[in-house]
């Protein structure tokens, strides 16, 4: 039997609604779907599905190496979601989490950190993770060569 719990909370005025159950599917680096509600990871920016980046000379697709990632991430887990409201395409717009060991960890943090999606231009929570990713050439910054995923989307 699958749960799902969605709660409202008004905090000053900003309303934000949680979203509980096991994930249905990973649609790219940065959007999955919870039960019937398509989700976009808010904050962060991963590569397109059809997009390619070099790595150690050879092309990679390294949007689907970002879904492989997130899919990799959430793995058998349950997410839970805080959403903030929907974007232009309808998709709530969240902050999502997993439980390991007994801590909960933001998979937006973890695809920066682990370097397979960007902090948004028009969100930077989460910059010093992909300072870190920089820092250690995880994921795209080992790359010689990765567009930024809105630039690609501007030229595509």
């Amino acid at each position: 039997m699958r749960i799902i719990k969605y709660v409202v909370v008004f905090l000053a005025g900003i309303s934000f609604s949680f979203l509980a159950e096991r994930y249905q599917s990973v649609i790219d680096g940065d959007t999955l779907f919870i039960g019937k509600q398509k989700v976009r990871l808010v904050g962060i920016d991963a590569p397109e599905l059809k997009q390619m980046c070099r790595c150690a000379g050879e092309n990679s697709d390294c949007g689907l190496v970002a879904k492989k990632e997130l899919y990799r991430l959430i793995g058998s887990r349950s997410v839970s979601c805080r959403s903030t409201g929907r974007d232009f395409y309808g998709r709530l717009i969240a902050e999502c989490f997993i439980e390991k060991d007994g801590r909960e960890f933001s998979l937006n943090a973890l695809m920066v950190e682990n370097g397979w999606a960007v902090s948004s231009k028009y969100d930077t929570r989460f910059f010093n993770e992909e300072l870190f990713a920089m820092k250690n050439k995880l994921g795209l910054w080992r790359c010689e060569y990765f567009q930024d995923p809105a630039d690609f989307r501007k030229t595509h």
